[in-house]
């Protein structure tokens, strides 16, 4: 019963149309019900471990973003492992960004995979959507739709040892000029 009501909340957010702008907190959520049917349909291959800052669950988010990240770390990441690994996702607030972490402890890109997804993280117009990286490179798009040109992403990989995604999130547009941390003080 678990299971079918965690996919029913999956395909309940995906396919609603009333939720094109979100917040982190809708996300998160989502993205922890994902997890956990991965999880049970790989018999526990990996582990998870989502903490970020509660007091900005309500920061605007567009949809759906971190999952292509998520699913490579799954799909490429621990392939081939049959226990072992992690995915950590965690967040923090630097000044006024929202900087939130995609970390896995899988078996990291080789260079010519790193060379294409660092490209697709670091243009500011990845439209083309052919070859590696399809689904980040949609993701990439839309979030630079949304946050605009200070948007910023980093990654890091190295063979062995793991992948990690940093986004900068700034301040969305509609929020400009709102004390975003009012109410939030230490």
């Amino acid at each position: 019963a678990l299971l079918l009501t965690r996919l029913s909340h999956m395909l309940s957010y995906t396919f609603s149309k009333k939720l094109v702008n979100v917040t982190i907190r809708q996300e998160i959520d989502w993205v922890e019900q994902y997890l956990y049917l991965q999880k049970f349909r790989l018999m526990d291959v990996f582990d998870y471990e989502i903490s970020y800052p509660e007091e900005y669950g309500e920061w605007p988010c567009c949809k759906l973003f971190l999952q292509p990240f998520i699913e490579n770390s799954i799909i490429h990441g621990f392939e081939g492992r049959e226990q072992g690994g992690n995915i950590r996702i965690d967040g923090e607030i630097s000044d006024q960004w929202l900087k939130l972490r995609v970390r896995d402890n899988g078996c990291g890109m080789k260079k010519e995979a790193y060379d294409a997804i660092q490209k697709i993280v670091k243009e500011k117009h990845p439209l083309e959507l052919n070859g590696t990286g399809i689904g980040i490179r949609n993701a990439v798009s839309r979030l630079r739709i949304y946050y605009g040109e200070n948007l910023n992403i980093e990654m890091e990989s190295e063979e062995g040892k793991g992948t990690e995604f940093t986004f900068w999130l700034p301040i969305p547009k509609q929020m400009e000029g709102e004390d975003v941390y009012e109410n939030h003080c230490c």
